[in-house]
């Protein structure tokens, strides 16, 4: 079964990809290893794992 983020999580992955701009993806995987994360965000990296991050992109798979 494939498993996608909720879309209250999808919202804060959004948000978090537009306060930090291009590179948002190098620093969400920062924050994941250190777990200075918000929590909508930790749930993504521990219901999903850190591997989910490199084949989610917000233009194909958000439509939010």
């Amino acid at each position: 079964m494939f498993k996608a983020p909720t879309l209250e999580q999808l919202r804060a992955i959004r948000e978090y990809a537009e306060t930090h701009g291009r590179m948002w993806k190098a620093h969400l995987r920062s924050e994941w290893e250190t777990g200075q994360t918000e929590p909508l965000l930790q749930q993504v990296r521990n219901q999903l794992g850190p591997g989910w991050l490199n084949k989610f992109s917000l233009n194909k798979d958000t439509r939010i």
